[in-house]
């Protein structure tokens, strides 16, 4: 790869761009120019000199979540008369105690056997052995 420590060092320092929107001029890994940086002893940036909406660690101002909520409010809201779709889900009983558990719809399969535990599946897999059947 010839990338010279000059072109670099305009894309980094005087243009700003991160690594990688340079990865992608270059059409290589973001990595890889972080190794070129350093093989040219060109110094990185840290976290709050990079253009960031909020530096790494930081949280947004009051205000700044404020305007975000009023931005978001109604039918503004792309989940605006939808079920939130963290609580679509399944209860299921667990084959061996009968336990109530909860299974993600992307978890949930009408024709699994679900376990609470692996003290469970293990009962269960020895009662197949034995032929003993189905547990109460």
């Amino acid at each position: 790869m010839n990338i010279k420590k000059e072109s670099l060092e305009k894309y980094y320092t005087q243009q700003k761009l991160s690594s990688h929107s340079i990865a992608q001029i270059y059409q290589c890994s973001s990595r890889t120019i972080l190794d070129y940086l350093e093989k040219f002893n060109i110094p990185k940036r840290t976290y709050k000199d990079n253009i960031m909406p909020t530096p790494h660690g930081s949280k947004l101002s009051r205000e700044h979540r404020l305007k975000i909520s009023k931005a978001m409010m109604g039918e503004r809201n792309p989940m605006y008369g939808k079920e939130n779709p963290r609580k679509l889900g399944k209860i299921v009983h667990c084959i061996v105690c009968n336990k109530e558990l909860y299974r993600k719809k992307c978890q949930f399969n009408p024709n699994n056997m679900y376990f609470c535990c692996f003290k469970c599946q293990s009962l269960y897999k020895k009662g197949r052995k034995l032929n003993e059947g189905r547990f109460n």
